[in-house]
Formats: C-alpha cells, structure tokens, sequence
C-alpha cells in the first residue's frame, strides 16, 4: 500500500520528516491538511501550534493557527494569533482583518470589529467578504442607508451575489406584485440551481409577496424554501424528540435540584429570557436593556455548545452525575459575563432555547431569574416556517414538525414550573404589545428594579441586534403581527393546529 493511501502511514511519515527538517513549512502544511481531511480539528490546531514553535517568523502559520483557535472558541488566544500574522506581514491581509472583525464581534467589541472590516476594506475595496459583513454590520445597528450602500458595493462587484440581493430586498421591502426586486430575485432563480442561493432567494421573496399583500404566493414561496432548508438538517424525529424531553424531566426534578445547587450567592446578576424562537425574547431583551442597571450579552451560544455540542458530554445524565463538570461550567459562564459585563445590576441572556437547560441552570445560579417568553403557538411556527433559521432547528421547517416540537416545549415548561416556579415568569407576548408598561412593571417587581418609562420604548434607542427581528424592534411597540397565522390558517389545519378563533392558545 503507498503511504498517500494509508492516512496512519502518512502521519507517521510526515511527523517523521519534521523530525528531520522541523523548519520545513511544506512538512507542517501537509500533517495539517492531513487533519484536517479526517476531522481532526484538535490535532490540526497542534500541528500548526508546532509549525508556529519550529518556523515563529512565518506569517501563514500563525494566520491558521488563529483560524483554529477561533473554531475552538479561544477567541483571545485567536486574537492574538491573528495580530501576530499582521506584524508578519502576512500577504492576504485583508482576509486576516475580516476574521479579527468576526472575533471582535463575537466579544462584544462591535465598535472595534467595524473599524477592522474597514481596515480590510481600505487595503482591498473589492474584498467581499468585508464588504458583506460591513453591510450586515451596519444592518444589525439600524443603519439601513449604509447597509444598502454596502450591498450594493457588493452586487456591483458579484451580480450573482444572492444574499447581498436577499438582504437589499428585505431592506428595501416591497411597493407591489410589479416592484422590481421580485423580478430580480426572479432572475436569479432562473439562473441558479445552487441550494443554498435559491434558500435565501426564497425566502427572500416569500417575505417581500407576504409584504404586498400576496399570501397565497408567498406561502408557496415559503414551502419551497423550506425544501432547501430541510436538505440541511438533520430529519425531524418525534420519537428522538420525545425521548430527548422526557429523559430532561425524569432526570432533573425536585430532588436532584435541592441536591445539585451550587453557591448561594451564584448568578445573582443572571436574567435568562428563554422561550421558543420567534415568541419575543428579543422584545423583551430590547425592553429591559432600558433599564440603566440591565445589560445583556444577547443571544449567548454558550450552553447550547457545551451542553449539547458535538463534544460535550451526554445532556442531562453525564451533567447530573459530575458535580465537578458543572462547577467549571458555573465558573466558565461567570467568567465569561464578568469579562463582558462589568458594571450591571442585572445581566440578560436572552438564548430562546435555554428554556431546555432551565432546571439545571437554576441549580448552577441559585439566584437567577428566568423570564419565560410566550406566544400564540400558531404564531410562533408560522413565523419559525417563515424565516430562514440555523440547521439545527430540525423542526423549524415543516409545520407539522414545528406543531410537534412546540408540544414538547409546553410540557417541558409545564415541568420546570413544578420545580422551580417561583424563579420564573410568564409573560405573554400578546399582553406585552398591547399594552407594555403593566407587563414591564411586573417583570420589574419580580426582578427588583425600580420601573423606568424608557422601558417601554425601545425603539427610541435599539442597538445592535442579530435576530430575525432587528427591524421590528427598531419601530414603537404595536400589536401587528399578533393573528398573522390567519393567512395560512389552512395549512396549520393540515398541520394539527386548531385554528378556531377562540383567542391565544398556547398549546395545542
């Protein structure tokens, strides 16, 4: 067998030859690719950790090895790799200032990661990458102006560039069936059969047909970009699903939380607002935040990547078992909203789906508080169905699976209230657009604050904002999305919901 067809053999050879030669870049480069063609993303990190020891002036080797150390999540680590490539004059500059943006971002230093996708720009104009990410830079702080501008940059640079196209029409929105940018879009669909394109490029149009006043073609729009959408992630499976939630509620109940508590003092600044995607955990971020004392982190991945990430332990037993594995993610999580929270009284984490990991976070912080979002389920996943989402929300993307899932969230809920009730409040979405102040004034109560009018305009001073729903957090609290399921009351039907107008349902 020749050693290229035998990956063992041609680790071995390879780490052979740096022994011989450890200054010879093509040796580290090639164990590397080697890695990084089996998945070994850790080893791939330390092959270029060993190139940057062996050859510490070559530029590219520690380019890379702040490339992995990002994928990891050892940002500061990535940070300075990524400096140290640009006192080396590493050729490709702009490439390495668009990551330094990514990762600045990533650290809530928004203000700095622009000034670095300007930087970019200023040594390359025509680099797309950070001419995209300054237009969504400048989408997710409100400024639609100079979004459109960076969009356009980008269009006239790629005229097939589909979600600069996607993100101009959803901006600009839509003045009727004959507005130009459906014929664009329109194009493009005709000249593409690249799934991902025609997914955002669907969606894209599902909303700007919803937006004239077409329901029906827009809800056409919306399946068919969901078909995409499905190819990306993984089948939905209620038995999985079912399983998964009932192995959360067999396991962390009453007596394991009395038992598995951390300090009493642990995570007296912490506010989860948890609830399903699209029930109003941004609004409700956004409403707080008006608040001098509160402060948020926004849509923090942290849990959700330690405690079901790809190389985390099984959730919940391994977790409930190891008391020693829940003190450092204790101590992790503290550390990490120390390092980007030093002056609040009260911190938000507004990740929707934390409401999954809500009994074991109440006994890791004894003192926090959860805001539980709430919403017309039929409002809920017709909204889920009609956004483009991340591929891991596997049941987004079919009503009848988003029916299901919602079910088991329900009774989830149901659950923690038994056990952790009175550290939790529902708020229903529908009472806070209607009418904000009584609601905000009982999350203030509960949560220890003193009311402040400013709460209730949030759109007076929005910052940046990730979310599906950045434009609608800009404008002043109002009921108008409230029934939206209404145009497509035939397909929740099909799906399993009751669609009778018999008021807010939360269940189904």
């Amino acid at each position: 067998m020749r050693t290229r067809d035998d990956p063992v053999l041609l680790e071995r050879e390879l780490k052979r030859r740096l022994l011989e030669a450890p200054g010879e870049a093509s040796h580290h480069l090639a164990l590397a690719a080697l890695y990084d063609e089996l998945g070994r993303p850790s080893d791939m990190r330390a092959a270029f950790e060993h190139m940057v020891r062996c050859i510490p002036e070559d530029a590219t080797a520690h380019f890379n090895l702040g490339c992995c150390l990002r994928r990891e999540g050892r940002l500061e680590e990535a940070l300075a790799a990524h400096h140290r490539a640009l006192a080396l004059n590493v050729s490709g500059a702009e490439e390495v200032w668009s990551n330094i943006a990514v990762i600045l971002s990533a650290r809530h230093r928004h203000e700095e990661a622009r000034a670095a996708l300007e930087q970019a720009l200023s040594l390359n104009p025509d680099w797309l990458p950070a001419q995209y990410n300054l237009g969504l830079w400048w989408e997710e702080h409100g400024n639609r102006a100079a979004a459109l501008a960076c969009f356009s940059r980008v269009r006239a640079l790629d005229p097939d560039h589909a979600e600069a196209l996607a993100r101009t029409a959803m901006l600009q929105g839509c003045t009727g069936a004959d507005d130009p940018v459906l014929a664009e879009i329109g194009a493009m669909l005709g000249r593409t059969q690249d799934p991902a394109v025609r997914e955002s490029l669907l969606f894209a149009r599902g909303k700007l047909l919803g937006e004239c006043g077409l329901q029906e073609q827009a809800a056409q729009s919306f399946e068919l970009a969901n078909r995409f959408a499905s190819r990306r992630t993984r089948p939905y499976d209620r038995e999985r699903t079912e399983a998964f939630f009932r192995s959360i509620r067999d396991n962390v109940g009453a007596q394991w939380l009395a038992g598995g508590a951390g300090p009493g003092d642990a995570g007296e600044r912490l506010v989860f607002v948890c609830g399903m995607f699209r029930s109003g955990t941004t609004l409700m971020e956004q409403c707080l935040t008006g608040h001098a004392g509160v402060a948020s982190i926004g849509e923090s991945a942290f849990f959700h990547a330690r405690l079901l990430g790809p190389a985390a332990p099984a959730f919940p037993g391994s977790w409930l078992r190891d008391s020693a594995a829940r003190n450092r993610l204790a101590t992790d999580y503290l550390a990490m909203i120390d390092a980007s929270v030093t002056q609040a009284r009260r911190v938000i984490d507004k990740r929707p789906d934390n409401f999954l990991f809500l009994g074991l976070l109440a006994a890791l912080f004894p003192r926090a508080r959860f805001v539980h979002m709430r919403r017309d389920a039929r409002d809920v996943c017709v909204s889920l169905w009609m956004q483009q989402l991340s591929g891991y929300l596997d049941y987004a993307n079919d009503l009848r699976h988003a029916a299901h899932y919602h079910g088991q969230y329900e009774g989830l809920m149901a659950h923690w209230r038994g056990i952790a009730g009175e550290r939790i409040i529902d708020i229903d979405y529908e009472a806070l657009v209607r009418e904000p102040e009584p609601v905000l004034r009982s999350i203030c109560e509960f949560l220890g604050l003193e009311w402040t009018p400013d709460m209730a305009r949030p759109h007076e001073r929005a910052g940046r904002v990730r979310t599906a729903s950045l434009w609608q957090v800009r404008e002043p609290i109002h009921d108008g999305v409230i029934g939206r399921w209404r145009h497509h009351a035939k397909r929740l039907a099909d799906a399993g919901f009751p669609v009778a107008e018999t008021g807010d349902t939360h269940e189904h």
